[in-house]
């Protein structure tokens, strides 16, 4: 046995490749769990059996990394473990390799941001009218990752603890000057790219925005650790990987991309991508470039059933799945844009790659632009709000969960926090004011702090330091911090320069006034627990109303709109 994870994508003119019809692994070298229960001492003895030695604990996932006596086969040494009583389970240490596809002639410049021709792209411009990202930590789990590159160099994560060339491990972690991450593949702290996949993958996620120079990623402003264990070969074992997981779940990392995969099940890599979900890291992997179905031929790391895995398949600029893509209707989450992608490489330069391998970056670049602006939400909603967007393509239906392409635009206002909440909202800003009558309300902000009590009938907050056009209004229960609306939801408008007044439920009016530019909402009556009046930049209700042209505007799909 032997496990293949392939990067997904490749420069220049390359063969395809196919996984080896049995997985390799690295000889003398096997990785074992033990239950929790067994003795220490007969652990040792198990090591003496076999004359091993323990080279390296992975201590989060509580995995021993062995190197066997001279002429004890691996294979042979993980089954003779696994059926020992204090042993949960052993393995070869697999080997991993990129995924390779032919590089397809050159189409557009990152189509797959934005395009006019097929609209076969994430709507990345809209998204970032609403946001470009801040310092969201994405572990790059790969070949590691130019940081010198002129469109990354900004945007790398440093060990805010660890004090550059100075010989010591200043923060204590097991690595000495691990600034920008680490070289799990060569047993240092210097994650320098030699392959130009992992600063690739870099680039769509993170490269610089707004910069002049180059490119730019999904996310404007992120931080790329760089955890390297694929070497110059695009090749790298289990432990390896292992150790760059475990990594990154320590420093801090929200995001996984990794754009590598294919081989047999691993229970040891299963378990470091648990433990990667208790963190609260999306483990965003590609779904491969084997042409097959994972349902019937899984193509692990993407088919491992672990709850923070997000599989990606790749589309092309036609809205149809990449020839080489791996589908599944089970098993692959949903597509992005994978062939032609235009990033960064080593060097300072800039490529065509294709493959899967390509796709992911994408959702891991929105999922840190998501974060951005609700770093609160859990992986369950991240990985929710990223597939619940998706755009449904007929060439994805029953090729993929969602049957849908990411769409960074719709996913991202499922997760925007409201501009402001009546009446358990968001600090009030400058020049709000507040108008009451007879009545006893106690408003809430976000922060957790309450007002004094307000006496009086009618509260009237002013919503002008958060007019916006095309932001929506309306009702919605809250609930895990996610905004769920109720009832229709309205679509502001001033560009007409019109006044307008609509009641979008009973005693709580919305009016406009075109003179003054004042948007206000007027409240008669106290709302239930949990449930607000809110305007934001998100919306997932079923219908809305456009008040361009007054309240008496026709409905229609949210899906016509956005």
């Amino acid at each position: 046995m032997n496990l293949r994870m392939y990067l997904i994508g490749v420069i220049s003119i390359c063969t395809f490749t196919l996984m080896a019809s049995k997985p390799e692994y690295e000889q003398g070298v096997v990785l074992v769990k033990f239950k929790a229960k067994s003795d220490v001492v007969a652990r040792e003895s198990v090591r003496t059996l076999l004359a091993a030695k323990m080279l390296k604990r992975y201590d989060v996932v509580g995995i021993e990394k062995w190197r066997l006596g001279k002429e004890v086969d691996a294979l042979a040494a993980a089954e003779q473990l696994a059926a020992l009583p204090g042993v949960q389970y052993a393995q070869p240490n697999y080997i991993h390799h990129t995924f390779r596809t032919p590089n397809d002639p050159r189409y557009r410049e990152l189509w797959g941001m934005h395009n006019t021709d097929y609209d076969a792209d994430i709507d990345a411009p809209a998204a970032w009218d609403i946001a470009t990202g801040n310092n969201i930590i994405v572990a790059v789990v790969d070949s590691g990752v130019d940081y010198t590159h002129p469109d990354l160099k900004s945007n790398m994560w440093r060990n805010p603890d660890e004090i550059p060339a100075n010989g010591i491990d200043d923060d204590h972690n097991g690595y000495v000057d691990d600034v920008y991450g680490i070289d799990a593949c060569n047993g240092d702290t210097d994650p320098m790219d030699d392959k130009d996949h992992g600063s690739h993958c870099s680039g769509t996620i993170a490269g610089l925005g707004n910069n002049g120079v180059g490119i730019v990623g999904v996310c404007w402003s992120a931080r790329i650790m760089a955890c390297k264990f694929l070497d110059s070969d695009g090749s790298g074992s289990t432990a390896d990987a292992i150790e760059c997981i475990q990594y990154a779940t320590r420093m801090g990392a929200r995001v996984i991309n990794a754009s590598w995969g294919g081989g047999p099940y691993e229970k040891a890599l299963f378990d470091a991508i648990g433990v990667a979900n208790q963190a609260g890291i999306l483990f965003c992997a590609a779904a491969g470039n084997e042409k097959s179905n994972n349902d019937d031929a899984p193509s692990y790391p993407a088919s491992y059933n672990n709850d923070n895995i997000l599989a990606v398949a790749a589309t092309d600029e036609h809205d149809q799945l990449a020839s080489f893509s791996c589908y599944g209707a089970y098993s692959v989450d949903l597509a992005a844009p994978g062939v032609s992608i235009l990033s960064t490489v080593v060097g300072g330069g800039y490529k065509l790659f294709n493959g899967t391998s390509m796709a992911t970056p994408h959702c891991s670049g929105a999922a840190a632009l998501l974060l951005s602006i609700n770093p609160k939400l859990s992986v369950t909603q991240l990985k929710a709000a990223l597939m619940n967007s998706a755009v449904q393509k007929p060439a994805l239906v029953g090729r993929c969960r969602t049957g849908a392409r990411l769409n960074v635009f719709r996913a991202i206002q499922q997760v925007a926090d409201p501009a402001i909440i009546c009446p358990t909202g968001r600090k009030r800003s400058k020049g709000t004011r507040w108008k009451y009558k007879n009545s006893e309300w106690t408003w809430k902000y976000n922060d957790g702090t309450k007002s004094d009590r307000i006496i009086g009938k009618r509260v009237t907050p002013s919503l002008a330091p958060y007019l916006t056009d095309g932001w929506r209004i309306g009702i919605a229960r809250v609930k895990d911090n996610i905004y769920y609306p109720f009832g229709p939801v309205y679509k502001l408008a001033t560009r007409n320069n019109k006044s307008w007044s609509l009641e979008i439920k009973k005693n709580i009016k919305i009016l406009y006034n075109a003179k003054s530019g004042a948007l206000t909402c007027t409240i008669w009556t106290q709302l239930p627990p949990a449930w607000v009046v809110y305007v934001g930049s998100g919306n997932s209700s079923n219908s809305v109303v456009d008040v361009s042209g007054g309240p008496s505007a026709t409905k229609y799909p949210v899906a016509e709109m956005l």
